[in-house]
């Protein structure tokens, strides 16, 4: 299924989950998620892959709807992963879901193979993690044809 989540222990993951978001006949792509928390905040973590073909243009709807259904606490959400498309395709998806990214189309490409910034962190919520930078790991290059994407979040109370 493409993908997996890695939560430092510190962070306490809770409730675990997967689901897919591709097609039935289309090859299996999901998203995983936890519950994570920091100092008294908590947030729902997930990370998705989406298809980097015409099959990925239901995915975005089943990512958000998959979220949704498991923010049923109303946490802050973030959601990164390997988005297949350039910003500005993944943008309608998720600012309709209320969803708000630092990333933006002139930022360096972090797909070398699609020449995109594909690798993508979105957020929502209330606001206990509000979004500080984004950056591209350089370093992550040797082990990919992705780059590595870091972010910052302060989280307030």
């Amino acid at each position: 299924l493409w993908n997996y989540l890695a939560v430092r222990v510190e962070f306490n993951p809770t409730a675990q989950w997967h689901l897919p978001i591709s097609e039935p006949l289309q090859e299996q792509r999901c998203v995983v998620g936890a519950i994570v928390t920091a100092g008294s905040q908590s947030a729902l973590v997930a990370t998705a892959h989406l298809a980097w073909n015409y099959e990925a243009s239901s995915q975005p709807s089943k990512l958000l709807t998959a979220l949704a259904g498991h923010n049923t606490a109303q946490y802050d959400v973030i959601v990164f992963g390997d988005f297949n498309h350039e910003i500005a395709w993944t943008s309608r998806y998720m600012i309709q879901g209320g969803y708000a990214t630092k990333q933006n189309e002139s930022d360096s490409p972090t797909g070398l193979k699609q020449g995109k910034l594909v690798d993508q962190i979105w957020n929502a919520g209330p606001g206990n993690f509000v979004p500080r930078e984004t950056s591209r790991i350089e370093e992550s290059r040797a082990l990919s044809d992705h780059y590595a994407v870091l972010a910052s979040f302060d989280v307030i109370g």
